[in-house]
């Protein structure tokens, strides 16, 4: 990284990002260009120590169809907090303050209703907020799909105080 005094190197603190971030935005490879949607997401982290982020999704689609052609993405999300302005009229003293995760991974296809309820209510935990709701409705959850990304390489970035560019 070329701004070193910017890298988050303690995994801990990328995923407390991920779990404050509200949208991810996957990557995809399309014939000739790259394919991104943002998506609302929950963290997880499996078994075997890896991170796994769920996401909901139609079961047919632009997206669907090039998944199951390479399941290969990356992704991405980020907290912008404010810009900061050393000196409000000179623009190149300005900087953004935020935190940010890169990664690439695997993304399946889950298609088993048990699998996926367990994402959906992942979802629906990290965006409700401490609300209860009902149970999903069988027919609900025949619609959906949940796509779960197995992060292979994930990096961080932040910077929540200013620093002038060089």
């Amino acid at each position: 990284m070329r701004r070193e005094e910017k890298e988050i190197k303690d995994r801990s603190e990328i995923i407390g990002i991920l779990e404050k971030a509200d949208v991810l935005r996957i990557a995809m490879i399309d014939y000739k260009y790259p394919y991104i949607i943002p998506m609302n997401f929950a963290t997880s982290i499996n078994e075997e120590g890896n991170i796994c982020l769920f996401a909901h999704s139609a079961a047919e689609g632009r997206k669907i169809e090039l998944l199951r052609t390479n399941n290969r993405v990356s992704f991405e999300t980020d907290i912008f907090y404010n810009i900061s302005e050393k000196d409000p009229e000179v623009p190149c003293t300005w900087s953004s303050i935020y935190e940010s995760v890169v990664g690439i991974g695997r993304m399946k296809i889950i298609t088993e209703d048990s699998a996926k309820i367990e994402g959906l209510t992942a979802i629906v935990n990290k965006y409700g907020k401490g609300k209860t709701f009902q149970a999903f409705q069988p027919a609900s959850v025949s619609k959906v799909v949940i796509l779960e990304l197995d992060v292979e390489s994930v990096s961080g970035k932040k910077q929540l105080m200013f620093n002038a560019p060089l």
